[in-house]
């Protein structure tokens, strides 16, 4: 289990959700493991951006972005799925 740290962005967007998706999104964000970030079935994917390796993880109408840092992992965006800024950062 690892803590979850957020940015300005991903911060706002988690705010603007309804208390519903925000524990969604809580719960499946706090129950990833190592095991889960490093299996190849794991529907999560994986990609390298600036030196850094990202994962994104589908959850309903969203794509949550974020990086393993320590013990950490740190969302750096929240996007709706489909949306120009989602194909951009991909």
């Amino acid at each position: 289990m690892f803590q979850v740290t957020f940015s300005d962005q991903s911060l706002s967007v988690l705010n603007d959700l309804s208390q519903g998706d925000q524990l969604k999104l809580m719960d499946t964000l706090s129950s990833l493991s190592n095991t889960i970030l490093k299996g190849k079935d794991s529907g999560i994917g994986k990609f390298y951006r600036g030196g850094k390796l990202f994962y994104r993880l589908r959850i309903d109408d969203f794509r949550i972005y974020f990086e393993k840092i320590d013990i950490a992992l740190h969302c750096h965006f929240i996007l709706p799925k489909n949306s120009l800024n989602d194909f951009i950062f991909r």
